[in-house]
């Protein structure tokens, strides 16, 4: 059974085709995978501007019963005092 989590997120790091999150709340690090086939153009764009300590409020959605593989459902990245919104 999946899991969905949704938090804020600081953007520890960018490895190969997984972006590691640390959840403000939880404390909790995950990785999530950067390209899904169930990504649109829109959420890839905004995935692919993501760097290494932006602050973003995410929903993830895990895709195992370990709930060691987690995708974006939903992104709000702030930049420069913008917010963008992409939903998949």
């Amino acid at each position: 059974m999946s899991e969905t989590v949704e938090s804020q997120f600081t953007v520890r790091d960018i490895v190969n085709d997984d972006i590691w999150l640390k959840d403000l709340n939880r404390g909790l690090t995950v990785a999530v995978e950067a390209t899904s086939p169930h990504y649109t153009a829109e959420i890839r764009q905004k995935i692919s501007d993501l760097s290494t300590g932006d602050t973003i409020t995410a929903e993830l959605e895990s895709q195992n019963q370990l709930r060691t593989i987690w995708v974006f459902d939903d992104v709000e990245v702030e930049t420069e005092g913008t917010a963008h919104r992409a939903t998949v």
